[in-house]
Parts: C-alpha cells; sequence; structure tokens
C-alpha cells in the first residue's frame, strides 16, 4: 500500500487535527506529490531518478520530480538501509530498510520489470529530447 499510495493524495485531516505529517501516509507539503508508479505495456510512467533538465513535462515527466518520487519508486524503494533501527526511526512509511532481511534486491526487481519487455537500463537525464 505504501508504494501506491505514500504522498499520491494530499491528508483530508491535518488542518483539523495535530497529528505529526512524518506518520502519516498523506501529503502535508505540495513539494513533497509524488505520481502512482505504473508498469505499462513493458516501461515505467517514470524513473527513479531527478530529471536535470528541469523539464515542465510535470506528469508527462520520464523522470522523477522531486526525491520523495525517487525514493518511493519500486526500483528503489527499501534497497539501502536505514541509518535508524525500526524502533527508533521517526518515519512510520521510512523508504530505507531496517534490517538486512527487508531489503528487496535491486537486481531481482529490475528482472521481474522487464522480463517481458526488451531489458533496458534507466535512461540519463541528459539523453532526453
Amino acid at each position: 500500500e505504501v508504494l501506491i499510495s505514500y504522498h499520491v493524495n494530499s491528508c483530508t485531516k491535518y488542518a483539523f487535527t495535530t497529528h505529526k505529517p512524518e506518520r502519516c501516509l498523506y501529503l502535508h507539503e505540495s513539494e513533497e506529490l509524488r505520481r502512482r508508479p505504473l508498469f505499462l505495456d513493458g516501461d515505467w510512467n517514470y524513473y527513479p531518478k531527478i530529471c536535470k533538465a528541469g523539464c515542465k513535462k510535470n506528469d508527462t515527466c520520464i523522470f522523477s520530480l522531486n526525491q520523495v518520487e525517487v525514493n518511493y519508486h519500486p526500483l528503489s524503494y527499501k534497497t539501502t538501509l536505514c541509518k535508524f533501527k525500526e524502533d527508533e526511526c521517526k518515519k512510520k512509511y521510512c523508504d530505507k530498510a531496517h534490517s538486512i532481511k527487508d531489503l528487496r534486491n535491486i537486481v531481482s526487481l529490475y528482472y521481474a520489470s522487464y522480463q517481458s519487455a526488451a531489458l533496458q537500463p534507466i535512461p540519463e537525464s541528459n539523453d532526453v529530447t
């Protein structure tokens, strides 16, 4: 659910309650708005790499528009270890793994994504026209 929902929609409770944004699944700051990553017809709608072109394509850009899109993309989510233990981490929906067993294998993720399509690396943001 985190990969599907994290920061995709605005929080409806935030204006009415005093809860901690870092413990909430929903968006509180507009600069952290995230598109839902989709794998369609053998390709991702965007890749976990920041767009360097500063493009104005927004939703149609094939690169991540912010760090939240990078961190919560299926190809990067929980592929590195958090510097905090799970009980010490302040983020309820942390994008990092809290133990070796929680680490997701990036090679397996790429293979699973592209097994029905031609294996292609993530394009360089400079290569986009």
